[in-house]
């Protein structure tokens, strides 16, 4: 009886913890990961789907000055 109710305790822990979206620091803004991800895509960079903060952080020192002026168009349009 206690294995069952300790179990249905950790799920429920599982399912409630929401896991906070991550964000990158660019043009002096927040930006969700995906929302880079699709940018650097839409320049023709490719990054791995799976790629973390550092990753990306890495990609975004590699780009060109031209990516870079093309990045920031599409993630800073309002």
């Amino acid at each position: 009886m206690f294995h069952e109710e300790f179990a249905v305790f950790l799920l429920s822990r599982r399912l409630t913890k929401k896991k906070r979206p991550e964000k990158i620091s660019l043009f002096d803004k927040e930006f969700e990961i995906g929302a880079v991800k699709g940018a650097l895509a839409e320049i023709g960079v490719s990054i791995n789907k799976n790629a973390g903060v550092q990753a990306i952080t890495n990609k975004l020192g590699e780009l060109t000055e031209e990516q870079n002026k093309a990045l920031s168009e599409i993630l800073c349009k309002e």
